[in-house]
């Protein structure tokens, strides 16, 4: 997982992750509503491998490939 890359998950969702000075800020979109959630880096690399499973499962699926605007 780059810094910064957006993974394209099932239903729309879509996540990226991004350093903050000491933490991580997680950025969770779906159709241009999301969130964002400040982590210390340790919980960061956990949400990340999450995030990239989830990405896999869904482009297996065959729901995870769409790009949003």
């Amino acid at each position: 997982m780059k810094a910064g890359e957006w993974f394209y998950l099932a239903m729309g969702w879509k996540a990226k992750v991004e350093a903050r000075g000491v933490g991580v800020m997680l950025t969770v979109e779906r159709f241009g509503f999301g969130h964002n959630i400040a982590v210390d880096a340790g919980t960061a690399i956990m949400l990340s491998e999450m995030i990239v499973a989830e990405a896999v499962k869904a482009q297996r699926a065959g729901g995870g490939h769409e790009r949003l605007p």
